[in-house]
């Protein structure tokens, strides 16, 4: 498996069993990668986990999105989960803009 599918594998809490965990640790710290790459990873795939909560519309049910994260800070969370936030509001703006008001 990749960096990447390790960042992410540790960043999907509760969908593996205490042993997957601690392999993609291991495997990571063997790696040697440094903290800034796997930061980078974990903003890309919480970038894509909060654009899938927009478009699948989350954001207008109950359930509150989680914000923890194995590798980034609650302040790092947040700021991710604003730029995607916008990225989605802008995107969908892109979409409807030619749409007639009616």
């Amino acid at each position: 498996m990749d960096v990447r599918g390790l960042v992410a594998v540790l960043e999907n809490r509760g969908g593996y069993t205490p042993e997957v965990y601690m392999l993609c640790e291991v495997l990571l710290k063997a790696r040697k990668v440094q903290k800034e790459v796997k930061k980078e990873y974990a903003r890309e795939f919480h970038k894509e986990r909060f654009l899938a909560y927009f478009r699948v519309d989350g954001h207008w049910t109950e359930t509150e999105i989680d914000l923890s994260s194995y590798f980034l800070t609650e302040k790092e969370m947040k700021a991710c989960f604003i730029e995607a936030k916008n990225e989605y509001k802008t995107d969908r703006e892109g979409r409807t803009h030619s749409l007639p008001m009616g």
